[in-house]
């Protein structure tokens, strides 16, 4: 009952808060299209912990779909000149990796909310179409409260200072546990990696379809699921890569190991550029500068119909901060230049030197065996004001492979 109390106070806080704020900010998403919506979560709702966002997404000829979300900034009332809702410029972030298979009344995706901080957003269903255009549902205001229901519940992570041996769990002959612990299964072909980063070494993969048993929770940010695989190896997978069953309330924290000094790649990548400066000549203007410093594709020759990585790496080499901005990535057939795919990721704020690296996926589903260029482009919302606007976009040629299309 003390859940459905602080629930229905959430609700009010939601209700309160938009009272007190302009009225041109005012619930949105209601479905009027039964084959593009988003049905749960509606307008004014509370979310903590992993949200299976449902609807539908079946347009004719859509390319992909994905969630994504950004913070929502509201105008308050009772100023002597309003002022635009400068939420209108704002960088989307990735809720939920892109999903080609049309959907009708289903799970869109699953949103882990703890990787957000509490507070005001608002959410969209973002789809591909073939010509190149997006088309967007949105849903807000939603609240993301994963505070109040974690206080106001028993502490049950168990904090420890290294990884510890853990018995192996029964399963049963279909592969299912015995034990009742939670699972883990593949949404795609993802990697089990020693740490809870892509920086660690790949130690196995749990394929599309393939399940395993959650063995712990990473307490870093991302909160990587340490897994057990189905011949015993132990090792970190990313919680974007899979869908949960069962409760994960009562897992231990396990902290990874420290990094390795040297990280072999068990898959060959092509680096697409070469590391830039870290600091800009003194005659420089003041101010920040992002540019991509590398990038990688794995497979280097993506496939037809399946996942590929792309691992762009962004560099403040400014002497200013610059704030959080998007990467866009886009696959076309170099034959036309026609959009077949594209794909989006986040850049969180960096100080002068920092770097970050981001992860997408993209799945190209034709023009197999032809020539493509990805096309990858930083800031394109324009959201930095830079030293060098000619560092930010990159490109990468391939042919794409038949595979099973």
């Amino acid at each position: 009952m003390s859940r459905v109390r602080w629930l229905i106070a959430g609700l009010i806080t939601v209700v309160c808060a938009l009272g007190v704020f302009a009225q041109d900010i005012v619930p949105v998403g209601q479905p009027t299209d039964p084959n593009f919506a988003i049905t749960f979560p509606p307008p004014v709702y509370v979310l903590n912990g992993t949200v299976d966002i449902r609807g539908s997404a079946n347009l004719p000829n859509m390319g992909s779909y994905f969630i994504e979300f950004r913070p929502l900034v509201l105008t308050a009332v009772g100023l002597p000149t309003p002022t635009p809702n400068p939420n209108s410029e704002a960088p989307w972030f990735p809720a939920t990796l892109p999903q080609t298979s049309a959907l009708q009344n289903g799970v869109l995706g699953r949103w882990n909310t703890l990787t957000a901080p509490d507070g005001l957003y608002e959410m969209r269903l973002t789809i591909n179409m073939a010509n190149g255009q997006q088309q967007y549902f949105p849903v807000r205001p939603l609240r993301i409260d994963n505070t109040t229901f974690v206080q106001n519940q028993p502490a049950t992570q168990i904090p420890v200072q290294s990884r510890p041996t853990l018995a192996p769990t029964p399963t049963s002959p279909t592969g299912g546990s015995t034990s009742g612990a939670p699972r883990v299964t593949a949404v795609m072909n993802a990697n089990v990696r020693e740490g809870d980063s892509t920086a660690y070494n790949r130690i196995g993969t749990l394929l599309n379809g393939q399940s395993a048993d959650i063995i712990g929770i990473s307490p870093n940010a991302g909160h990587w699921y340490y897994i057990r695989l189905s011949n015993g190896q132990q090792g970190f997978i990313a919680p974007s890569t899979v869908s949960t069953e069962g409760s994960t309330s009562g897992l231990p924290s396990i902290n990874p190991p420290p990094l390795p000094t040297a990280i072999p790649t068990a898959i060959p990548t092509r680096i697409l550029a070469t590391a830039i400066p870290t600091a800009l000549p003194t005659s420089a203007a003041t101010g920040a500068n992002a540019a991509i410093q590398s990038v990688t594709v794995d497979p280097v020759q993506p496939v037809c119909n399946q996942s590929t990585l792309i691992t762009v790496k962004v560099i403040n080499n400014g002497t200013g901060v610059s704030p959080a901005f998007s990467i866009g990535v886009t696959d076309r057939r170099s034959a036309d230049g026609s959009t077949t795919a594209s794909t989006k990721g986040a850049v969180p704020s960096l100080n002068p030197g920092a770097s970050f690296t981001s992860e997408m996926y993209l799945t190209v589903t034709t023009f197999y065996s032809e020539a493509h260029t990805l096309t990858i482009a930083l800031d394109s919302g324009n959201q930095v004001t830079e030293t060098n606007e000619g560092d930010n976009v990159t490109t990468y040629g391939y042919n794409l492979a038949q595979g099973a299309c």
